[in-house]
This record gives C-alpha cells, sequence and structure tokens, in this order.
C-alpha cells in the first residue's frame, strides 16, 4: 500500500509492505559423509555415526513473513535541482521445518526425526540524494546511503523421545546464534534523457561494511556408549570481519512505437576480510583443533541484463527478461587451484511480464 502527496515541486509519500511466502517438500542429498583414515575412535564415536542418524535425504519446509515501512520526500531547491530522502525499516521471520530419518543402533531413536529453524531479523536503511540538471537532458546525481542489520537464529527438536521410565533421550535445545551487519555506500549516477525515447544511465558505487557474528551448537544424540552414556559433540564459532567493494554499471533504454529494449551490465569487485575463530567440545577423549584463521578474499561478479518489451494492445505490454550472472571466489594472495573436473559458472534468471492499464 503506497500514499504520495506532492505540491509545488515538493513530494511526500510512504509505503507499507507485508509478504508472505513458502516453500513445500524441499530436499538435501548428501552425496558422501566424512570418515578418518587413522583415527578410529574420531569414527566410531562420530563421523560413522552421522549417516545413520540424518540419512542421505533430508526434507525440509520453510515459511517467511516481511514486513516493511518506507518514508520519503523530495524537496526542489534552486536552479532545478532536487533532494531526495528515504528510510526503510524492516523485518522478517523464516521459519524451517526440518525432516530426517534415524536408522541408529539405539531402537528408541529410530524413525522419523524433525527440528525448527527459527529466525528473526530486522533492519534499517537511510538513503539521501541531490539530483542537478546539468543540461536539458543530462542528470547528475550524487548518493549517500547507510544501512544496518540484525539476525538471530534457534534450533529445537521436536518429538524426542522419552525411555521406559520418562527420561528425554535426545536434546530439545540444539543451537542458537546471532549476527550484525551495518554498511555504509557512495554512489554517482549520470542519466541521459532523450524525450523519453532514448534513456542511458551509468552508476560508480563505493561501499564499506562490517559484520560479526557468534554461535553455538551441540549435534542431537547420535547413538550411546556402553548402553547408557549419550554421544553428543558441541561446538562454538565468532566470525568478523569488513567488506570493502568498488562497482560500476550502465544501463541503456530504446523506445520505438511498439517496441522497447533495455541493455545493461554490471561489474562489481570486493574484498572481504574475514576473521573466525570455533572451538569444538568433543567427548569420550575425542579432540579437534582450535580454528584461528585471518581469511582474505577476493569477490568478482559480473551482471549482464536484456529486456525486450512489446505493445500487444492498446491496454497491454508485454516483458521478458533475462539476466545472467557469473561470480567468482577466491583467497587473496594464493594462486586458485582448479581441480579436475570443477567448473565456475553463475547463473540466469528469466521473467515474463504482462503490464496493463485498468
Amino acid at each position: 500500500m503506497q500514499y504520495a502527496v506532492g505540491r509545488g515541486g515538493n513530494r511526500f509519500g510512504v509505503s507499507i509492505l507485508w509478504e508472505e511466502s513458502s516453500g513445500r517438500n524441499q530436499e538435501v542429498r548428501l552425496e558422501e559423509f566424512p570418515h578418518d583414515r587413522d583415527d578410529r575412535d574420531m569414527n566410531r564415536f562420530f563421523l560413522d555415526l552421522l549417516e545413520p542418524t540424518f540419512g542421505r535425504e533430508i526434507t525440509y519446509n520453510w515459511e517467511e513473513g516481511r514486513q516493511e515501512v518506507e518514508v520519503g520526500g523530495v524537496w526542489a531547491l534552486p536552479e532545478g535541482s532536487q533532494m531526495g530522502i528515504k528510510m526503510r525499516f524492516e523485518e522478517g521471520r523464516p521459519r524451517v521445518r526440518i525432516a530426517y530419518t534415524n536408522s541408529g543402533s539405539r531402537k528408541e531413536l529410530r524413525g522419523r526425526r524433525r527440528a525448527d529453524l527459527r529466525q528473526k531479523w530486522s533492519g534499517w536503511r537511510g538513503e539521501i540524494a541531490i539530483e542537478h540538471r546539468l543540461t536539458s537532458n543530462w542528470y547528475l546525481r550524487p548518493e549517500l546511503g547507510w544501512a544496518s542489520q540484525k539476525w538471530e537464529a534457534a534450533v529445537r527438536q521436536r518429538d524426542v523421545p522419552e525411555s521406559a521410565g520418562g527420561v528425554l533421550l535426545d536434546l530439545l535445545e540444539l543451537g542458537d546464534g546471532e549476527g550484525r551487519w551495518q554498511g555504509l555506500d557512495l554512489k554517482l549516477r549520470g542519466t541521459w534523457d532523450q524525450s523519453g525515447r532514448f534513456r542511458a544511465e551509468w552508476v560508480l558505487g563505493w561501499g564499506r561494511s562490517t559484520f560479526s557474528g557468534e554461535g553455538k551448537g551441540t549435534t542431537p544424540v547420535l547413538g550411546f556408549s556402553l548402553r547408557t552414556l549419550p554421544i553428543s559433540h558441541r561446538g562454538e564459532m565468532e566470525l568478523s570481519g569488513d567488506i570493502v567493494s568498488r562497482t560500476g554499471s550502465f544501463k541503456v533504454k530504446r523506445e520505438w512505437k511498439r517496441f522497447g529494449l533495455d541493455v545493461g551490465a554490471m561489474a562489481a569487485h570486493a574484498e572481504i576480510g574475514a576473521r573466525v575463530w570455533g572451538e569444538g567440545e568433543m567427548e569420550f577423549g575425542l579432540s579437534v583443533n582450535p580454528i584461528r584463521k585471518v581469511l582474505p578474499y577476493d569477490l568478482e561478479l559480473y551482471r549482464f541484463l536484456l529486456i525486450p518489451s512489446a505493445q500487444v494492445s492498446d491496454w497491454g505490454c508485454l516483458e521478458y527478461e533475462i539476466t545472467q550472472y557469473l561470480v567468482e571466489l577466491a583467497q587473496r594472495g594464493k594462486p586458485r587451484e582448479k581441480h579436475p573436473g570443477e567448473k565456475i559458472q553463475g547463473g540466469t534468471s528469466h521473467r515474463l511480464t504482462l503490464k496493463y492499464l485498468l
């Protein structure tokens, strides 16, 4: 729902968005489970218990509700310039219901098992821009944006079995975590508009953001030792870092009497510096090396866009959009090793839209 009002070159608007989405009977197939060639105890009390606990096919359903409120305004400045300010607040609550089959040695643990992954994220973003009219066709607009987001998650098992004496044989709470992100970005946008029939736009951008997160988790009971001692392992992790990105893009729109064509491309480079700390709490005498790493990465992203459109009648327009993505992530300072059979691919999206006047 949107509402806007304007007077004397000034405009103010507010919009409210409510969205629900879901997916049913999704499936993950696990091709291979890890196995240690030398450490027999690690296999006995951990690795060899993973496959009978979870199986090779894990199914899940997901649903998400999202709300968004956006408020903004545009004010006229001298010499045909304009200034705009916009604030957006949003919140989402994704939920994933996971199901797997336990086929382990303990009869009480066997069968179809379920767990819930509940998440909550919230954030806001502010933007300010000033548009200058250089000539009758040329516009230049610098933009400044800043944003913040927070994320929380927790995993809880359902239908935990009990012993004959009423004692729970598995764990209810499997883990929780939270994360934060903050960012600042600058853009310089140039536009050339010729009577609405030909429009060209280019954008140069720079951004910097920081992120951090921590979480802890435990496996469900993988089995029992000496018939009574439950086997379960725990761990915790912390992640922090920063991202510096640079982008460049252009888009050209050409319209004829009944046809239109949009062509665009974008290239982005990001330098990611991540610091990872991890600690495992293993039982039955098992031990793992703690994780203490600083990981610098370079991310390259390319996008190509093609949108032909046609006016099919006086009331309707048919539009077809195809977008091709190419992406590569590599650790900085190390030559990339391509393994046999490995392929680097992006993704292609297609969208067909029918627009019509009421």
